[in-house]
């Protein structure tokens, strides 16, 4: 393209230095003028050329680095949802064999019930792992059946709370599927597991919706030894898939999705929140 430009732009150049040339030797006063109309049609025709190919050079560019940008997107948003596909995926049988542990234990209790919470908890779990978002009420459903899984291998005092402030509807709350069941896992295997036998207070899972100027919060609070047996978190691949989701996702929206793990304020053990803002667009 800019050889012909470069050609172009010679043969218009010549031609109006010609025309000058002209105007130059022998010619009359009317001939002058023609003549410099002409060279001012030339010169004109020249920069008309010049800003038609550089402005043809500009947009063929940014298109190019825009269809560069989509597909580099489309990968990012490819591996994040394999990532959370593995995630889902390798709970199965991390829920398996607790389940299947605990009834070993204790075969002759006839434990219906915990049976049904694990088939229900599968069932659940097979149709979220082809969801990448979902509404928090159903979040929290899934986190339940979760729990109660856990919880046959956890202490007999260990308690479980879930605090929603009035006024919030969860069904109308979007966010990544799992993404707050990974706050909950990291918590109960990283601090409720992490408490010595005996303790001086039962083993405490809480999670706590509520609003605020910037949206919803919703915070998975424990009270194990702290943010010091979280410190390999941090590089865990649930949370780097935490990480690059919520990256994903602010990448479409004016108002920025936030997360974060931290000590908590008032007490030992770790506070995980999740804020989405007002009118957040999860759907990629």
């Amino acid at each position: 393209m800019w050889r012909k430009a470069n050609t172009i732009i010679a043969v218009l150049v010549t031609m109006s230095l010609l025309s000058c040339h002209h105007c130059h030797h022998g010619t009359t006063d009317g001939e002058h003028v023609d003549a410099a109309i002409y060279t001012l049609h030339l010169l004109a025709m020249l920069l008309i050329v010049t800003i038609v190919l550089l402005t043809s050079t500009i947009a063929l560019f940014v298109m190019k680095r825009r269809e560069q940008k989509l597909r580099e997107r489309n990968m990012l948003e490819r591996i994040v949802m394999l990532r959370m596909e593995s995630i889902r995926n390798r709970i199965t049988p991390h829920f398996i064999y607790n389940a299947l542990n605990h009834f070993a234990q204790d075969a002759r209790s006839q434990d219906h019930e915990s049976l049904m919470r694990l088939v229900q908890l599968l069932r659940r779990e097979e149709e979220m792992a082809s969801e990448f978002c979902t509404n928090l009420k159903d979040e929290l459903s899934f986190i339940d059946y979760y729990v109660s899984i856990e919880r046959q291998s956890m202490s007999e005092d260990f308690t479980y709370l879930k605090r929603i402030e009035d006024g919030i509807d969860t069904t109308q709350v979007q966010l990544p599927s799992m993404i707050i069941q990974i706050f909950v896992e990291n918590a109960i295997k990283h601090g409720l597991r992490a408490i010595p036998t005996p303790h001086s207070e039962p083993p405490t899972l809480e999670i706590v919706v509520s609003g605020s100027d910037r949206g919803i919060v919703i915070e998975v609070l424990d009270n194990g030894p702290g943010l010091k047996s979280h410190a390999q978190m941090e590089a865990k691949t649930g949370l780097n898939v935490v990480r690059q989701t919520v990256s994903l996702l602010n990448d479409k929206n004016s108002a920025k999705m936030d997360f974060g793990v931290e000590p908590r304020a008032d007490r030992s053990g770790c506070r995980a929140f999740l804020l989405i803002p007002k009118d957040y667009e999860v759907s990629l």
